[in-house]
């Protein structure tokens, strides 16, 4: 993983600062890489307390790392990351932002599932009238 390359090339490290002992520093990886294992822990301790009771997630990132090879580049490891072993039978949907792509797919008994409109001009596959059926 290319940290810097990452780090230099997404607007989210360019573009978003936080506040660290009244000091507002930009965001970095770690940060989020911080982030991401506390998250983590919640979305597993929430899905366990639901007894197997049907739940939805909704995250920013593609919880899904199955962007084909021949599509991945240096940045795709900022967009999606594989938490799929988290994610148990009674979660039916997973909703996710990030990848500025239209995403559709089941797995696992798991509908996954992405719908950004993106930036103006940008051809995301957006549907406008799209319906989920779990």
């Amino acid at each position: 993983k290319d940290y810097k390359t990452v780090q230099d090339n997404m607007n989210d490290y360019n573009y978003i600062y936080i506040s660290k002992n009244n000091k507002p520093e930009k965001f970095t990886i770690q940060e989020m890489q911080r982030l991401h294992r506390k998250h983590l822990t919640f979305i597993e301790k929430a899905i366990k307390a639901a007894h197997g009771q049907t739940c939805i997630l909704i995250t920013h990132h593609k919880p899904v790392a199955d962007t084909l090879e021949k599509n991945r580049d240096i940045l795709t490891q900022a967009y999606e990351t594989d938490i799929t072993k988290y994610i148990t039978p009674n979660v039916k949907v997973a909703i996710h932002g990030h990848t500025h792509k239209h995403y559709n797919k089941t797995i696992n008994g798991t509908k996954y599932v992405s719908l950004p409109r993106g930036y103006p001009n940008q051809r995301t596959g957006f549907i406008n009238d799209l319906t989920i059926r779990v």
